[in-house]
């Protein structure tokens, strides 16, 4: 097991100790591990490879592993948030519920250890049958966000409605014969909270009906707090230039205005920030005081400046143990914070495409890179490497280990596949691990069906164009392109001219225009070459060079199948030359336009506007709403 946990997982600051005692068959399990590393542990109790587990609650959450008996050394919680706090009646249920699983033990134990006589008289009550009371937690959950969510659902359209459905939920009926004065605060705060939606433009009114916006529906769907979009709204109006020009000088300033926010500092929050394992400050306010911050640093919060601090490092690629030596901050808690933040930053990339903002599609894609760049831990040119491997599950390959090849000068997935084995094996330090990076690397070139194939070929065939739409979807280069240039040439809303025909050289292949197209659009068709399955940066934005000679009024756009790689996007996220636009992305935009969804002009000003073309900014409904 031992060896598992060297293979399956990067090294970290508690990796020693954990091969140590798994070399005894005694494991641990918190949330100072990596999610890797306690896969492994989970996987090895499951296997009964291991005699004993020192655990947090954490391990309690749903998890069926084969104990035998369950011990509690203590009955009060030491330290957090809920530090000086006894387990509940239902905790220790679901912790002692590990033990005697059914089909894996006759009998389960579980043993309670008081320590002095507060902890005994509360052993003796919850270790009887006797249940907990329920409490609703309606009235202290975020009422705007709730409400939002019923409005932008359709649950909720008026005054009436919104009282109808809080006389039906159980709060209401948990207290109306105990304390009914409380049922009209609550309705109160819910009808304030509606209003203020209306006043921010989350939610119109007319007359005694409310309807959501498109700001407030893509604030519902982003899962954010209304506040957090008023906040991202406000830093988009004061920012915008910067976000558009220099928006890699606002990283770690954008990472701090997250974790500043409402997500993780309002009463109360939905997201917590970790707790560092050391109470010493480190170099954290000297590293963060040379950063330039969009707001000021709250110097006394030790927690949040460790928590910056780490995270900032993280994002840089710097390896868990020099997180850990630098900030004291646990590699489980630096790991769970990314995936916090990185989920606030795609939530905003959703807001940001809403109209009423008018933000640029390229702030848009910055903020979509800034996500994944968080939540995979890396600087952009190991985004694809590290994103390919965690798909695959190569044992132990992650950040760590693709900033290593980076280092090496191995920085894209074609030199890796160029690359003996045997250096592979020599860098990556396990010839499973080589060998299991490779074959993912060739298992995931393969093409397979994309999410939305299915419905559109239910549309396509609505349109009695099914035949050139799965043309489309199952041809390569040259026969791709002459599958689009088919599937255009289809629809008499615009105008198609074959221009790369054989004859002339070094042109783009297609002259597409129509309506709102203004000087018209040079179409580039690329598709990712099968030995890396991503297009590359120089073939993505060869229609620039090729498109030379031609109007500089002419809008330049590569259509690209299947994926471009991440230099690409983020070169395109900064350029305002260049669109490009993903396979299943714009054959949705164009059967949209045929299904009579959107105008030809709306599409046209969709597809033209420079960045990478979002799924999200394309008017009208979906085709799998069409159905």
């Amino acid at each position: 097991m031992a060896q598992q946990l060297e293979l399956f997982s990067e090294p970290t600051e508690r990796s020693g100790s954990l091969q140590e005692t798994a070399e005894r068959r005694v494991a641990f399990h918190t949330a100072d591990l990596t999610p890797q590393e306690r896969q492994v542990v989970e996987q090895g109790f499951l296997n009964n490879r291991f005699d004993v587990c020192f655990a947090t609650s954490t391990l309690a959450a749903g998890v069926n592993f084969p104990f035998k008996a369950v011990v509690f050394p203590k009955l009060t919680y030491e330290y957090g948030d809920r530090e000086g706090v006894r387990i509940s009646r239902s905790e220790f249920r679901n912790m002692s519920g590990r033990a005697g699983r059914l089909g894996m033990h006759d009998v389960g134990y579980a043993v309670l250890l008081p320590r002095n006589d507060v902890e005994n008289s509360h052993a003796n009550q919850i270790v009887l049958p006797a249940n907990d009371i329920v409490h609703s937690k309606l009235a202290r959950l975020t009422m705007r966000r709730g409400v939002l969510k019923l409005v932008a659902a359709r649950v909720v359209n008026s005054d009436e409605t919104l009282r109808d459905f809080f006389h039906n939920t159980y709060f209401w009926h948990l207290i109306l014969d105990t304390n009914p004065s409380r049922l009209e605060e609550v309705l109160l705060k819910a009808q304030h909270a509606l209003q203020w939606l209306v006043e921010s433009k989350f939610v119109d009114q007319f007359d005694d009906t409310y309807l959501i916006t498109p700001l407030g529906k893509a604030t519902a769907a982003s899962g954010l707090l209304p506040a957090t979009a008023v906040a991202f709204l406000d830093l988009v109006d004061k920012c915008r230039e910067d976000l558009k020009h220099d928006f890699e000088g606002l990283v770690n300033s954008l990472i701090h205005w997250v974790v500043c926010g409402d997500e993780f500092l309002g009463d109360p929050p939905s997201r917590m920030l970790p707790y560092p394992r050391d109470r010493r400050m480190f170099g954290s306010l000297e590293f963060l005081a040379r950063k330039n911050l969009l707001l000021s640093l709250d110097r006394s919060d030790s927690r949040l400046c460790k928590s910056l601090h780490a995270l900032i490092l993280f994002v840089d690629g710097s390896s868990e143990g020099q997180i850990f030596h630098q900030t004291g901050m646990s590699s489980g808690g630096v790991h769970r914070l990314a995936m916090d933040v990185s989920w606030v930053l795609d939530g905003l990339r959703r807001i940001a495409a809403a109209p009423e903002l008018k933000c640029p599609q390229q702030i848009g894609n910055q903020f979509e890179l800034l996500a994944q760049r968080v939540r995979w831990g890396c600087p952009t040119e190991a985004l694809d490497l590290v994103r390919i491997a965690q798909r695959g599950r190569v044992p132990g390959f992650g950040r760590q280990r693709a900033m290593k090849l980076i280092g090496e000068g191995v920085d894209t997935i074609e030199r890796i596949l160029d690359l003996g084995l045997a250096d592979l094996q020599r860098i990556l330090g396990s010839e499973a691990r080589a060998s299991a990076l490779v074959a993912t690397i060739q298992e995931q070139m393969e093409v397979g069906p994309g999410r939305l194939e299915r419905s559109h070929f239910n549309v396509a065939e609505n349109l009695n164009i099914k035949e050139v739409v799965q043309s489309c979807y199952e041809l390569w280069e040259t026969d791709y392109e002459d599958a689009i240039f088919d599937l255009l040439g289809s629809n008499h809303s615009w105008t198609v001219t074959l221009l790369d025909d054989g004859k002339r050289r070094n042109v783009p292949d297609l002259l597409f225009g129509g309506t709102g197209a203004g000087a018209g659009v040079l179409l580039e068709i690329k598709t990712a070459p099968r030995r890396s399955g991503r297009i590359k940066k120089e073939e993505a934005f060869a229609v620039l060079q090729k498109g030379a000679d031609f109007d500089p009024r002419m809008s330049r756009v590569t259509l690209g199948k299947l994926e471009f790689d991440t230099m690409s996007n983020q070169k395109a996220a900064g350029s305002s030359q260049i669109t490009l636009v993903k396979h299943s992305t714009f054959l949705e935009a164009v059967l949209r336009v045929m299904a009579g969804q959107i105008q030809v002009d709306e599409f046209f000003a969709w597809l033209t506007e420079p960045g990478i073309a979002e799924f999200e900014r394309i008017p009208g409904k979906p085709t799998y709403q069409l159905l």
